[in-house]
């Protein structure tokens, strides 16, 4: 069973406060997956230990997993999906532009019910306040870095960007306290890359990791 219809029909017996929840939840699902608990609890009207406890009784392990396994119901039932073999070889270009943008808004939306409050804001601090900042990837991940080395240059931050496995060790090597490595990886295993991370906080840098 779905979590809307849970929301209707509760797999537990609700508490009243559980009940308010309840009636907020039915009411602005779409908002819910990217509110902070402390919004929540104060435009619902119950307690942040209460909805703590309401996503337990729904079944899952904390109120993150309850906020990501919502925003990917409340997508599919928008009917986005992340494009596969949906897009046809004889389809007009507007038909396909409108897939495209309907898998854009999926992703975007899964990113932001998944992040974890706050680490925008930590990440954004730590990019202001290096010494220099260095951007690596390999593969697809490489463009990324490079591109982003690019365009945080081009608004007046000390960075550079590495695609290559030993331009980015050399760098590591390197680097000193003050520094920042962004790490990007797809699946967050890149051997190299891995291997960079370490060596740069080994020296003293710090580092942030954009993955999955």
């Amino acid at each position: 069973m779905g979590i809307i219809e849970q929301l209707e029909n509760p797999g537990f017996r609700p508490s009243k406060s559980d009940r308010v929840l309840l009636q907020y939840i039915r009411e602005q699902p779409a908002e819910v997956p990217y509110t902070a608990i402390a919004e929540l609890a104060q435009k619902s009207g119950v307690g942040e230990s209460t909805i703590t406890r309401f996503a337990k009784k729904m079944g899952y392990e904390n109120l993150h997993e309850f906020k990501v396994k919502l925003a990917e119901e409340l997508t599919q039932r928008k009917g986005r999906r992340i494009i596969n073999s949906n897009i046809a070889f004889d389809e007009s270009a507007l038909v396909t532009g409108q897939k495209l943008l309907a898998a854009d808004i999926n992703v975007l939306e899964k990113t932001l019910a998944s992040m974890p409050e706050g680490i925008v804001e930590r990440c954004s601090e730590a990019l202001m306040q290096a010494r220099e900042i260095s951007f690596i990837g390999l593969g697809n991940s490489g463009f990324t870095a490079m591109d982003s080395a690019y365009k945080y240059f081009r608004i007046g931050l000390h960075c550079k960007g590495y695609d290559n496995s030993h331009d980015m060790i050399m760098a590591a090597a390197l680097a000193q306290p003050g520094d920042l490595f962004v790490a990007v990886s797809h699946s967050g295993e890149s051997r190299e890359v891995l291997q960079t991370v370490r060596l740069a906080e080994k020296n003293g840098a710090a580092s942030v990791a954009i993955t999955a």
